[in-house]
């Protein structure tokens, strides 16, 4: 079983094979600008590095946001091209999944939203919690987090626990793997090759 993961967020583009739950090569696109000339043919270039082909691909995987509106559609639409012209499923994920801490459990991720909201997330039991906060329930949501991840704590604008550990985010690619290789397993992914982008609005 292979898969191919796409997520194009962030200033950082990521693409991504993995078999079964275990990554095999990745590449990473630091040119946002030209995200959209070079995506497919880095995707080839990575087939090609680890002696796949795109007939090989068990199910397609996309980050569907938050992020800018341009960045998030190229990925989303080269994952579902594909999807739809080799009749593989696609699965989508929060694109925040791909910078989630390994090890930690007591952690949340915010991300300033350009409406003065706050994308928010963190993993509780066996399951995550996602959601756009306002600035009172993200406070509330941060009362007994031990870990706060965030791209940027210069905006946060939110008083955090004096005692809390500040992170800045890392891309855990392996990790990532795991948690959509787990899905597909439980069949949550589309046979529509359909996305529901999220933007940072």
């Amino acid at each position: 079983m292979i898969s191919l993961i796409i997520d194009t967020s962030t200033d950082c583009a990521l693409i991504a094979l993995a078999k079964e739950d275990v990554v095999i090569g990745i590449k990473n696109i630091f040119t946002p600008k030209q995200l959209s000339k070079m995506l497919l043919q880095e995707v080839n270039t990575l087939l090609e590095e680890c002696q796949a082909s795109l007939q090989e691909i068990t199910y397609f995987a996309v980050g569907v946001g938050p992020g800018s509106y341009t960045g998030t559609r190229v990925g989303s639409v080269v994952a579902q091209t594909l999807s739809f012209a080799l009749n593989k499923p696609l699965l989508t994920f929060s694109s925040i999944k791909a910078f989630l801490p390994e090890e930690k459990d007591n952690w949340g991720w915010v991300m300033p939203a350009k409406s003065g909201n706050y994308y928010f997330l963190k993993k509780t039991d066996k399951h995550f919690y996602h959601k756009l906060l306002k600035r009172e329930e993200l406070i509330s949501q941060l009362t007994e987090i031990e870990t706060v991840i965030c791209p940027d704590f210069e905006s946060l604008a939110v008083p955090l626990n004096p005692h809390c550990n500040k992170q800045n985010p890392i891309l855990n690619p392996q990790l990532l793997a795991k948690i959509l290789h787990k899905k597909f397993l439980e069949g949550q992914f589309s046979l529509e090759a359909k996305a529901e982008l999220i933007y940072l609005h």
